[in-house]
């Protein structure tokens, strides 16, 4: 493939690449953009959240336009339709706990209920999500092609999220996560993938979290809150996750100029959708969700495309109102509308962010380590146990994001002092061996020795140090917070998955849950 880059490293004459999809038995799959001329990583392009596999390539594959999709009738799109030959193909699985998709489904198709709330309840709102997307835009199914809809629940230990794997197509929720407007999410994420396709970071990742969110609010549409169902100690105690009619209240942006400039969580991809989703609630309100729906459907399956901005999402709604009534009419009026309210306009554009991985920026430096494919090997390894390990669990997730706010900063330091870049390479040397059994949940392999606590323990201290010397300490703060609320000392002698359920057990930390995926 062709790889253009992103917002923070442009690559305008495009690069040859190879495109790695790397699938395991257990979690996700993930994709590794590799320099065709040389074993080099040149980005990691994000699933849906645990959601759809994204491209953000140049290929040769042919494009939906406005040319070769079907126009609806103006009145309506599509008319109530259920063909027989439509009827949908479900089937639920059972993890139980684990991270595995048994092979065998613990319900199918029109089967009766087994008497097992999650499975009954992830079986029923996916056959309710299917008859929405017939019934309302015409879909057979996610793909359009009447692929089997396949669920899983119970999924993980603790695990309070849900997900689309877009490798593998099927949906999987936590414990209690499987009610109507996460399910109904999940499968929109899914519609997503299979038509506009949009990337999974900065604005095109927010627009790919909006639509899901708004093809949600449609299928359980008796108000405008998103997990509104999930059981509130799921929650820390919160009623809902997001809200479309009121974003501020669960921490969204409901206007651009409060957007969140920011490299965590796929640079705010779950926070700056919020801008999107009050646009559709006002032009929802002003012109009802029967109309709203069928303009929303068409801009994302008609006109978006992989990297597509908030105002391309704006100039495609309001081509899609356009092909379904007049410009003058006040359906397209209350589009323009409705994306001028929450500041979106033609020519918006938030700014960029500088989201270098300081990790990456180590292993670019080829004299640090024995050769490039040490280096990539190191890399894989760290995105696995990003993707399968941490993303799981409620420490893992703060983790990540204080790494995220301060990866900048980090990268800035070490790249600046030779001593700590020989550092950093060092450690993630000496300790790949027992990430990677922690990624493969391998419980009775490498072990963590006193070395490694003393390597990591003075590695920080530098870094803190050097952050305070040049002008910081915002960095330096953070660091010397996590070392005195974590006994690392304790960790020696445990194996490296004993010592991260020892982190996970002893943490104090309220997780809100993205429903990410």
């Amino acid at each position: 493939m062709v790889y253009t880059g992103d917002n923070y490293l442009p690559l305008p004459q495009g690069k040859l690449v190879w495109l790695v999809d790397l699938s395991r038995p257990t979690g996700p799959p993930a994709r590794y953009v590799v320099d065709a001329t040389e074993p080099f990583l040149l980005d990691v392009i994000e699933r849906s959240a645990l959601s759809s596999l994204i491209t953000g390539v140049v290929s040769a594959s042919p494009e939906i336009t406005a040319e070769t999709a079907p126009l609806a009738a103006k009145s309506a799109a599509f008319p109530n339709l259920v063909p027989a030959q439509n009827a949908p193909l479900i089937e639920t699985y059972d993890s139980q706990g684990t991270k595995v998709l048994p092979r065998t489904p613990a319900r199918v198709g029109d089967n009766p209920p087994v008497g097992r709330s999650e499975v009954d309840n992830a079986h029923n709102f996916t056959r309710e999500t299917f008859d929405y997307f017939l019934n309302v835009h015409g879909r057979n199914s996610f793909d359009n092609q009447g692929t089997v809809m396949r669920s899983t629940v119970n999924y993980g230990r603790n695990y309070v999220n849900a997900f689309w794997e877009g490798l593998n197509l099927y949906t999987a929720y936590g414990t209690g996560l499987a009610v109507k407007d996460v399910v109904a999410h999940e499968w929109a994420h899914a519609v997503t993938q299979h038509t506009a396709n949009l990337e999974y970071r900065w604005q095109s990742g927010a627009l790919n979290e909006s639509f899901s969110d708004i093809f949600a609010a449609m299928v359980d549409r008796d108000d405008w809150l998103l997990g509104e169902d999930i059981p509130s100690r799921l929650l820390g105690g919160a009623d809902a996750i997001r809200s479309m009619s009121n974003p501020e209240a669960y921490g969204q942006p409901a206007h651009t100029d409060d957007w969140k400039r920011t490299c965590s969580n796929n640079q705010g991809v779950h926070t700056n959708s919020g801008i999107t989703n009050h646009a559709y609630y006002l032009i929802a309100t002003n012109i009802g969700k029967d109309k709203a729906e069928q303009i929303f459907y068409r801009a994302l399956t008609v006109y978006l495309q992989p990297r597509s901005s908030l105002r391309d999402a704006r100039a495609a709604a309001l081509s899609a109102a356009a092909d379904l009534y007049e410009r003058d009419d006040v359906e397209y009026v209350a589009v323009d509308q409705g994306f001028r309210y929450v500041g979106i306009t033609s020519n918006w554009n938030p700014p960029t962010n500088n989201c270098s991985c300081a990790a990456t920026q180590v292993l670019a430096e080829r004299s640090l380590f024995a050769n490039a494919v040490q280096a990539l090997d190191i890399a894989i390894t760290l995105y696995q146990v990003r993707d399968q390990v941490m993303d799981g669990e409620a420490l893992g997730q703060r983790y990540r994001a204080l790494y995220e706010e301060q990866s900048d900063r980090i990268g800035e330091l070490i790249l600046s002092d030779t001593a700590l870049s020989a550092q950093a390479a060092h450690l993630l040397q000496s300790t790949q061996p027992g990430m990677q059994s922690l990624a493969d949940a391998n419980a009775a392999a490498e072990i963590v020795t006193a070395q490694d606590v003393q390597d990591l323990t003075t590695f920080l201290q530098d870094l803190a140090r050097h952050d305070r010397e040049q002008d910081g300490g915002v960095l330096a703060q953070t660091i010397d917070q996590e070392l005195q609320r974590t006994n690392l000392q304790k960790l020696v002698g445990m194996t490296y998955t004993e010592a991260w359920d020892f982190l996970n057990n002893t943490a104090h930390t309220v997780y809100m849950p993205m429903i990410a995926r």
